[in-house]
């Protein structure tokens, strides 16, 4: 069971999470790929099993799938906070 104090802190954090995933797909949907630092898991030119047609295009399939993980954090901190502080 959790605590009250809890909950703030908790739905802050998993804001803060679900900000990160929004972010990045942000940076996929307008950064063009050969631009994105080498942490962010872009493609290597010299890698043959990769297939690189456009690197020098924005990522718009894989903005999509970062920015989708960001909706269970954020469903998180929303029935966190309904559920267990209700607006009465």
């Amino acid at each position: 069971m959790l605590l009250r104090r809890w909950i703030n802190p908790l739905c802050i954090a998993l804001c803060a999470v679900a900000a990160v995933f929004i972010v990045l797909g942000i940076v996929y949907f307008f950064v063009p790929a050969s631009h994105l630092p080498s942490f962010l898991g872009t493609h290597a030119h010299g890698m043959k099993r990769y297939k690189v047609h456009h690197p020098s295009h924005p990522s718009r399939k894989r903005a999509l799938l970062v920015m989708l993980p960001a909706a269970i954090p954020l469903a998180a901190a929303w029935w966190l906070r309904f559920r267990y502080d209700p607006l009465d």
